[in-house]
């Protein structure tokens, strides 16, 4: 299973490259040049020698994707995946889980936005109130 988090965590010291190879590299699935696509995809610099401390917000969400999907999971969750992008990388990470979807993936996406780009099979809609009983 690929997941990304609402807040992914990376070793912010190392390069891009350093943490997509080690976490591939912790179930035996890493796919170079899959790899160096996604990133080609999303506009990040596979090759940079910048480390992700450095990394903004919307290139730190494209990483977290890209750690996400790289694997070739079955299965994919995402948690809020479009959080800091821009607007080009929201439509290329529609693109991708469309591309997915399609490859017999099965994504599951927890998010406030609706993205009209992607083909749903499914959208579930959460709606209610907690309620906190009064505590003695």
């Amino acid at each position: 299973m690929g997941a990304l988090i609402e807040n992914p965590g990376f070793l912010e010291n190392e390069t891009l490259a350093y943490n997509l190879k080690f976490l591939a590299s912790l179930n035996n699935h890493y796919y170079p040049e899959y790899i160096e696509d996604l990133c080609q995809q999303f506009q990040l610099d596979f090759h940079s020698r910048m480390k992700l401390k450095n990394f903004s917000v919307g290139m730190r969400q494209k990483a977290g994707i890209i750690q996400a999907i790289m694997e070739k999971q079955d299965l994919i969750l995402l948690d809020e995946p479009t959080r800091g992008l821009d607007q080009a990388s929201i439509q290329t990470f529609c693109q991708i889980i469309n591309q997915l979807h399609l490859q017999g993936h099965t994504i599951i996406i927890a998010a406030h936005d609706y993205l009209p780009d992607i083909h749903y099979t499914h959208i579930y809609h959460l709606e209610g109130q907690l309620h906190l009983d009064e505590m003695d």
